[in-house]
């Protein structure tokens, strides 16, 4: 059985659901399913890296979702 890293983000008024289907350190790229207001989405975002590690910026206010709260689940 495969693992999957997932994140519960609350965005003030709702959970926002984010899936790892892959990640590329080469392009700094992660592919992720996007559960969100009753959607599913296939969605592709750049990494960054500042000092509290590495994240991509998510939705039209840029919200940082850092990797290191990504949790591991079956």
């Amino acid at each position: 059985m495969k693992h999957i890293q997932q994140y519960d983000y609350f965005d003030g008024e709702n959970f926002i659901y984010f899936d790892v289907l892959s990640l590329d350190k080469k392009k700094k790229t992660i592919s992720l399913i996007v559960q969100a207001n009753g959607r599913i989405a296939h969605k592709e975002y750049d990494l960054f890296k500042d000092k509290k590690g590495i994240y991509f910026e998510y939705d039209r206010v840029f919200e940082k979702i850092y990797l290191k709260n990504f949790k591991e689940v079956m």
